[in-house]
């Protein structure tokens, strides 16, 4: 699986260096052409292993029922989630950065960083995006979103491995209890990059468990590596690197020292071509993450000061709900139902230890910090279900009572998130068939109130050159927008811009009066004729 990581890493760099010079699309796709065959001539070199392993495997299933019925609920969650990762993209963030960076990125022939206010994540590291740069020069935002499910089931593949420590059959159920989250099958229909992050965590706990286990460096040096792929996807991945930091000062007695910088090094080394050019820019190599800006518009307008003040018990409690009973994106309601088995039940063993503290620690970081969206308290979900199932294994009581009540509450709450999946997710087979076009399935199914752009009847695309150049102002989440723009954000003086187009707001007073060649009430666009520099 290193290998894989690898690779990945690997592939994702090399769009990341070409961006610095120059963007070419015969490139991209020649260098994506070279991925595959690696990744082909891997697999083929291991066939005997992989075919030994499934052979195993599938006589494994048909052995313990258990195990059967986890199988088939993962492959039918599989199925689902798929039919949602099939259609075009509608999730917020995918539409505001996630694809649309890229996208931008193509268009310009170079990766660059916006100032202001609206795509400031264009400053942080940006692996995951590179691999959607990838997926734009061959097909669109499907194909990206389809690599954001394969993380998915990488995953599951990382939890098995991680969890075969137990029992097989334990380690399926653990495998179900992480794919039957509502925010995993949510997730696995978009292209934002928590769940590729979650797949290089999973592996770096994986690696670091087993160097505890063997004390080969090796295994430190890749546990590492990965933490910084998580880095380099999502930056708050840094509250991983901080956990896993503290756990080799705690438990390591003889190269403390040594094994610190090794395991720092190497975290850092993924990361570092952004953050360098980030210092070079801003002299922060995290900007803008630690400056005061960044962090009042994630905590609505709070100091420093007056949050950490608002990290109560109450407020405790309520992100330990809010996990469960929120709108947004929900993990799992057996993190509550089997909290008092884990308390309980938790065999108390060196592994056990371990995981428990890098789950607790983080979960603490997770709390303190104003980013409480639950998908960032994903990646640690896997530490927690190795504890549930660390309790599974210990015998509770002789009729195993409490045991068969757990695995029928997982299958449960996975036959619900699978039903609530595919009733969420049924919107994308019209589309996916050709029985709805793309045009009328983005205008039903778009929220335009959040400002999600879309050109619904065409206008632009007829009325508007490509050689023109656009400045939006006020529209948001801009990857539908085909034509050259600049957002006001970061539109500097003396560009000349054809038009300027406004989205639920009015033109600004500075502008003066403009004519209006075209308005949208569906939308809430409004195109004005402007044909000059930007002053």
């Amino acid at each position: 699986m290193f290998f894989l990581a690898l690779l990945i890493a690997g592939y994702a760099y090399f769009i990341f260096f070409l961006g610095q010079a120059c963007l070419k699309q015969p490139v991209i796709k020649g260098m994506t052409g070279c991925f595959l065959s690696l990744l082909f001539f891997f697999l083929w070199q291991k066939r005997k292993k992989l075919k030994t392993g499934l052979k195993k495997f599938s006589s494994f299933l048909l052995t313990n029922k258990l195990a059967l019925i986890s199988f088939v609920f993962l492959f039918f969650q599989a199925v689902v989630n798929l039919i949602g990762a099939l259609g075009p993209e509608l999730s917020f963030d995918a539409l505001w950065y996630h694809l649309t960076l890229p996208k931008i990125y193509l268009s310009q022939g170079r990766i660059s960083s916006f100032p202001g206010g609206l795509l400031y994540y264009s400053h942080l590291p940006q692996l995951t995006e590179m691999l959607y740069l990838g997926a734009l020069v061959w097909q669109g935002e499907i194909l990206a979103k389809i690599i954001h499910f394969l993380f998915g089931l990488g995953c599951l593949f990382c939890l098995y491995r991680l969890l075969k420590r137990f029992k097989p059959q334990l380690a399926l159920i653990g495998c179900l209890i992480f794919y039957s989250q509502l925010v995993v099958g949510w997730l696995s229909t978009t292209a934002y990059v928590d769940l590729s992050r979650t797949f290089f965590e999973i592996l770096a706990l994986d690696y670091f468990l087993s160097w505890l286990e063997k004390k080969d460096s090796c295994l430190l040096i890749k546990a590492g590596f990965l933490v910084g792929l998580a880095m380099a996807v999502k930056i708050a991945a840094l509250f991983s690197l901080a956990s896993f930091l503290l756990l080799i000062f705690i438990t390591d007695n003889f190269s403390k020292v040594k094994n610190l910088f090794i395991f720092l090094f190497f975290a850092f080394l993924p990361s570092l071509p952004w953050l360098i050019i980030n210092f070079f820019k801003h002299k922060n190599p995290f900007y803008p993450i630690f400056t005061s800006w960044f962090f009042q518009t994630q905590a609505n307008g709070l100091s420093l000061e007056i949050w950490l003040k608002s990290r109560n018990l109450t407020s405790f409690l309520k992100v330990v709900l809010k996990t469960v009973f929120s709108k947004g994106d929900i993990l799992t309601p057996l993190i509550l139902i089997t909290l008092p088995l884990i308390i309980v039940n938790l065999p108390k063993n060196r592994k056990t230890r371990i995981v428990g503290c890098y789950f607790f620690l983080n979960f603490i970081f997770f709390f303190l910090t104003p980013l409480n969206y639950n998908r960032f308290l994903l990646p640690y979900t896997p530490a927690f279900i190795f504890l549930l199932i660390a309790s599974l294994k210990k015998p509770i009581n002789k009729k195993q009572t409490v045991r068969k009540i757990v695995y029928w509450t997982v299958f449960l709450v996975a036959g619900l998130n699978l039903i609530s999946r595919l009733i969420v997710n049924k919107k994308f087979l019209p589309v996916i068939f050709n029985q709805q076009s793309r045009k009328d399935f983005l205008a039903k199914n778009l929220n335009f109130k959040v400002n999600n752009f879309y050109d619904l009847d065409g206008w632009l695309g007829k009325n508007i050159k490509r050689t023109d150049r656009v400045l939006v102002i006020g529209s948001h989440n801009l990857f539908y927008l085909d034509h050259s723009f600049d957002h006001l954000s970061w539109a500097e003086k003396g560009n000349f811009y054809s038009h300027i187009l406004v989205q639920n707001c009015s033109l600004p007073a500075g502008f003066g009066k403009l004519p209006v060649v075209y308005s949208n009430q569906k939308t809430g666009i409004k195109v004005f004729k402007f044909e000059k520099e930007l002053e």
